[in-house]
């Protein structure tokens, strides 16, 4: 019976401290953190209409307004177990786009990126390595 408990206790450590295989966000074995970068390129300054974190928390939030020509970085941590998810989105001359994000240490990795924006004056990317910038 030890045995059969020494293995199960184990098995329990491999899978909370071993299984994730997911590089495309900053894992440690204490948090996961995602970085965002947003790239004014127009005249108009670009706006927060919402800013949320469903899980998790700020590092840095982003400013309210991006001057023109201006950009701006935000980033969330969540914990080991719950990771981090959430949203902020912009109003932008014609339109407006969101940049929502679920990373979890032990699922999938969700990006996504919801544009309003037809003449592509916006430019949204991922900092990788969110820990050297």
């Amino acid at each position: 019976m030890a045995t059969n408990s020494r293995i199960l206790f184990l098995a329990v450590i491999l899978f909370l401290f071993g299984c994730s295989s997911n590089q495309e966000h900053v894992s440690t074995k204490t948090y996961d953190r995602v970085k965002y970068t947003v790239v004014n390129n127009t005249q108009y300054s670009l706006s927060v209409i919402r800013k949320n974190v469903e899980w998790g928390s700020w590092v840095s939030k982003p400013l309210s307004t991006i001057q023109p020509y201006g950009r701006d970085s935000f980033s969330t941590k969540g914990t080991l177990t719950a990771g981090t998810e959430g949203n902020v989105e912009y109003s932008i001359y014609g339109g407006s786009f969101d940049v929502y994000w679920s990373l979890s240490h032990w699922g999938s990795v969700k990006n996504l990126l919801t544009i309003n924006d037809q003449n592509k004056l916006y430019d949204i990317y991922r900092v990788e390595d969110a820990r050297n910038t």
